[in-house]
């Protein structure tokens, strides 16, 4: 089981989380209004500041509705997961995923209304 802590806004935060020996932290993007929306900058320094915990891996956590732009930003912010949180299909994935540039090979997508066996790893 992995644990994932969700709306992350400043690096004291995620060494918090990390802290707490939770595996995943959520970074939201693309929520329109939300209130740990980042933009992608910060979202970059976030996803970096996981990353030298050495336990931490970041999730991308977005409404966004365009494959291509998301695989992107995951990419260029360095996320490892990209999580869809809203009204995308799970079948959507697949663009998500053929879009995603080599800096993010390693980079998932889920839905977070799919259940866990149909997550696509």
């Amino acid at each position: 089981m992995l644990v994932k802590i969700c709306g992350a806004t400043t690096a004291q935060e995620v060494r918090a989380v990390a802290g707490a020996g939770a595996d995943l932290i959520g970074l939201w993007h693309g929520v329109p209004g939300g209130p740990a929306d980042l933009p992608a900058e910060r979202l970059a320094a976030l996803a970096a500041e996981a990353r030298a915990t050495g336990r931490l891996r970041s999730v991308l956590v977005t409404f966004g509705s365009d494959p291509t732009a998301l695989a992107h930003t995951a990419a260029g912010a360095g996320t490892d997961w990209i999580q869809l949180h809203g009204y995308q299909p799970p079948p959507w994935c697949a663009p998500c995923e053929h879009n995603c540039p080599s800096g993010c090979a390693s980079s998932r997508c889920c839905t977070s209304t799919a259940p866990p066996a149909r997550r696509r790893a």
